[in-house]
């Protein structure tokens, strides 16, 4: 995965007194193909409720053969190597169930920068063996980061723009460090998060939140 977006209308995450169909529209382009074999591609999505487009996303990524990926990858660990840190409070970042979390909590109470939780036990973020932390897990990082460093774990994400440069390690601490921007006229708040392992970047996300009306 190279890079992916999203963004969303508050109108998205209202529920109506009655149910209602949700289509998804997919375009696909700039496909590269490889003899009869697909290695990467662009495409987006939009998403339709009673014929209004709701949200839009897309997503570029690289396919890699099995024998490219072990000339990269050989020898990489499939393990972290060193025990689960704790976590920040659950409900700091929008959670009840602390397995959940993938931020550790900081040394620094107040500093908006936290040791990346990478639990390989998780099924959600961790399916089948892999030698990285998969990009999946980076979001939720973003997205639980943007949460905690602006003290609003309720705010709606109505947008999101991440960049992946390089594969996130197992055996390496990884880095999460949000900047919160001042609120829009709208009321929008825009974070800008990065990860780094050994100084060097892994992914950059830019969320856009707002505040839920009560």
């Amino acid at each position: 995965m190279r890079d992916m977006f999203f963004t969303a209308s508050a109108s998205a995450f209202e529920v109506g007194s009655a149910p209602t169909d949700v289509e998804l529209h997919t375009v696909c382009h700039d496909i590269v193909r490889r003899g009869r074999t697909i290695s990467g591609m662009r495409y987006e999505v939009s998403v339709r409720r009673d014929g209004l487009t709701i949200a839009t996303g897309g997503a570029g990524f690289s396919c890699t053969s099995p024998a490219a990926y072990r000339r990269l990858r050989d020898g990489r660990p499939t393990a972290t190597g060193h025990v689960l840190p704790a976590p920040v409070d659950p409900a700091e970042v929008g959670h009840s169930n602390p397995g959940h979390v993938v931020l550790a909590a900081p040394a620094e109470p107040g500093e908006p920068r936290w040791e990346l939780r990478v639990d390989t036990g998780h099924s959600g973020f961790f399916d089948h063996p892999v030698d990285h932390v998969p990009g999946m897990a980076l979001i939720e990082a973003a997205r639980q980061a943007a949460r905690a460093a602006t003290g609003q774990p309720s705010a709606l994400l109505l947008g999101l723009e991440t960049d992946f440069t390089r594969y996130a390690g197992l055996d390496v601490p990884c880095w999460i460090e949000a900047r919160a921007d001042d609120p829009d006229a709208a009321g929008d708040l825009r974070v800008q998060v990065t990860g780094t392992q050994q100084g060097q970047q892994v992914f950059t996300a830019d969320l856009t939140r707002r505040r839920p009306v009560v």
